[in-house]
């Protein structure tokens, strides 16, 4: 919306005139989220989203953390998710200036909406390739909400960036954290720790979170098996393909048939550990199955 006809319908054309400056356009944002009534909250995200793409200095963590606050308390979520996207992928401010800046109030919309707008940021952060600063915010939000679970979107998106950038560490305090602060795991939370513990070769620690799956009411995936095959096949030795063996067996007992990715990581582990034999065996089972063999198989 041009912003002469957005101030028109505000009722504020005098207030910029000619070459818009920083403190104006700031000034007039900070006015209108203080009236009452409030004025339509989309005239001014389009009013924020103006000054940002109009004038070189940025709105302030205040006005910002005022701006989501008025979003969440109107209960108008698409935009205000819409609206922390767009801040994580600019990177103007620090996780914590914007989470500081929401306004404290003892009110149980303030006290809701603040555990919700972090939540929201940390898990923009981590959509946004900020994996670092998409913990910061994780941690921010447990300092000041510890009675708010963390969302399973945001905990699944914080954890495949954090393994992503080969940040393993992090991602398995977030993990343990996440869960002691009772969020809702699913599947894939726990398939992305397994996964990135065994990327670094901490074996042990992923089959010990493997084995937890089944006390939160889950059951392993055929993504969980073939991590760790996979982990297990990388490490080579007898011993390690003797686990691999028996995790195959367990997979199958439980009713979880191996796909693609799991014929492909035994047959590359048992040639790497001159085992041709019983790689030429898993093949013509895999062929036996139907299934196509890649071109790394």
């Amino acid at each position: 919306m041009p912003l002469g006809t957005l101030l028109g319908r505000l009722g504020c054309v005098e207030a910029l005139t000619g070459a818009a400056t920083a403190a104006a356009a700031h000034r007039l944002l900070h006015l209108l989220l203080r009236t009452s009534p409030l004025p339509p909250l989309p005239d001014l995200v389009s009013l924020a989203r103006w000054s940002r793409a109009h004038v070189r200095a940025p709105l302030s963590p205040r006005l910002h953390g005022l701006l989501l606050a008025r979003l969440a308390s109107q209960g108008l979520y698409p935009l205000l998710r819409s609206e922390v996207h767009v801040l994580a992928a600019v990177g103007l401010h620090s996780p914590e200036s914007i989470l500081r800046a929401l306004p404290s109030s003892s009110s149980s919309s303030a006290s809701t909406s603040a555990p919700l707008i972090a939540d929201m940021l940390v898990l923009a952060l981590a959509r946004a390739s900020r994996p670092l600063r998409a913990y910061d915010a994780f941690l921010l939000a447990r300092e000041s909400h510890p009675q708010h679970p963390p969302s399973t979107a945001s905990v699944n998106a914080l954890l495949a960036a954090l393994v992503g950038a080969k940040r393993v560490d992090l991602a398995e305090k977030a993990f343990r954290s996440a869960l002691r602060r009772r969020m809702s795991p699913d599947i894939y939370t726990f398939n992305t720790i397994i996964s990135g513990l065994c990327r670094v070769g901490q074996l042990c620690k992923a089959g010990d979170v493997a084995k937890d799956i089944r006390a939160w009411g889950l059951a392993p995936s055929v993504a969980t098996y073939n991590s760790l095959i996979d982990g297990y096949c990388k490490r080579g030795g007898a011993g390690n393909m003797y686990h691999v063996d028996m995790l195959l067996k367990q997979m199958v007992e439980s009713g979880i048939s191996p796909s693609a990715v799991t014929f492909g990581v035994l047959i590359n582990g048992y040639c790497k550990n001159s085992n041709t034999a019983t790689a030429v065996n898993v093949f013509k089972e895999m062929k036996q199955q139907g299934i196509a063999a890649s071109v790394a198989t």
